[in-house]
């Protein structure tokens, strides 16, 4: 045989011309906020100033296949080639993480050998277990944990160990960094608000799925339906408005375990009839289009990419008062904040119906809002610059 055999490890090192490579781990949730939020960070210009790559800790093909849709430039790995089994409790997921963590870390290992990533970014509790090992031992690379919800961290000791490794630790509100300031130093903490697509939600709303608004104000609310997202709210708060006024529909976007209990209780509210469930869609933006109001109840949210993507069509809003919403709307200019109550929402609700001229404004203010602050290319701008800061420290 001539000629020598290549060392695999070296064969991987990047070429001089070549930008450097950032390695994401994440534990993915099938094709949800988070998720989606990143397939259009991928897929924003300007590409090139980093190649990126992203490990799934569990198989994801849903993931795969939204970032393709998206477009996304970007090349997936999987560190256990089997997907999560579904509707697992947290503890049981933890149980079977802690058995597959000697082989996710092997192949984490086996990816860091090869493609020696400069910057590793850890998206979430799950994959923090996965990395640590490799953190702690540095080799020169750089680390950043991203967190997505705003909720206080109990053990602290425990969770300081697993952070121990990171050089930066990132929020995608202010509501997420603060809640991580007990676990890291001020100096470490950054935040990196989450963007959408704002281009591509506009072109919706005048594509061949905008369905034709019916008679009178059209609210809108969109998400998961879970139980911490309170559309049962939105439901009650409707009822009222709907009583007093005798006019107006509820256009309920997005899918998940609570829709039965909700169909249920529209009924029970004599309300059905005005309420629609379009279920999950792709294409949000052709709703949003038609829509007169946007709503959101959530009692937390790391940042609501939906709260954005109703700014992002000038949609006036009435939004609960909570973690990872408040801080996107200015109060009385770009929406209404009030308090966690479904009479608050109703008179929130009303109070835009009377008004349609300071409606209009609100709507304006929220969309110009939505593009300086919180589109996808300016969530890319702060990723690549916290990508520069790291590597001008190596």
């Amino acid at each position: 045989m001539s000629g020598a055999l290549r060392d695999p490890v070296r064969r991987a090192e990047p070429a001089p011309d070549r930008p450097p490579r950032v390695l994401h781990v994440m534990r993915t949730y099938g094709a949800h906020g988070g998720e989606t939020q990143l397939s259009r960070y991928f897929s924003t210009e300007p590409r090139g100033a980093v190649e990126e790559h992203f490990a799934f800790i569990y198989r994801d093909d849903d993931c795969r296949r939204l970032f393709e849709a998206a477009g996304a430039r970007v090349r997936t790995h999987d560190l256990w080639r089997r997907p999560l089994a579904p509707d697992q409790s947290p503890w049981a997921e933890l149980a079977r993480l802690a058995v597959r963590l000697p082989g996710m870390a092997w192949r984490l290992g086996r990816l860091l050998r090869r493609l020696k990533p400069r910057i590793v970014v850890v998206h979430g509790f799950q994959a923090a277990l996965v990395v640590w090992p490799f953190g702690m031992m540095g080799r020169g690379r750089r680390y950043v944990y991203i967190h997505r919800i705003a909720k206080r961290h109990g053990r602290r000791a425990v969770f300081r160990l697993l952070y121990a490794p990171y050089d930066r630790a990132a929020g995608v509100s202010h509501a997420v960094t603060d809640s991580l300031a007990p676990l890291f130093g001020r100096e470490k903490l950054v935040t990196l608000d989450n963007g959408v697509e704002i281009d591509a939600l506009r072109a919706a709303a005048q594509g061949p799925t905008a369905p034709a608004a019916p008679d009178g104000p059209v609210f809108v609310c969109v998400g998961r339906l879970l139980a911490h997202k309170r559309q049962d709210w939105i439901l009650r708060a409707f009822a009222q408005v709907r009583s007093a006024t005798g006019t107006g529909s509820l256009w309920i976007v997005g899918d998940g375990p609570e829709r039965a209990a909700l169909e249920t209780l529209a009924r029970d509210l004599g309300i059905a009839e005005a309420v629609t469930a379009w279920g999950y869609r792709s294409d949000v933006g052709a709703l949003l289009g038609g829509a007169t109001v946007f709503l959101h109840a959530s009692n937390w949210e790391g940042m609501s990419n939906a709260v954005l993507e109703g700014m992002a069509m000038g949609l006036p809003s009435v939004v609960i008062d909570a973690p990872g919403v408040t801080e996107c709307h200015i109060d009385g200019e770009t929406g209404l904040i009030v308090p966690p109550s479904v009479d608050a929402l109703a008179a929130g609700m009303r109070r835009l119906l009377a008004d349609p001229d300071a409606a209009a404004r609100m709507g304006q203010a929220a969309a110009q809002r939505a593009e300086t602050q919180y589109s996808t290319r300016a969530n890319r701008a702060r990723f690549l610059d916290l990508y520069d800061t790291l590597m001008a420290e190596t």
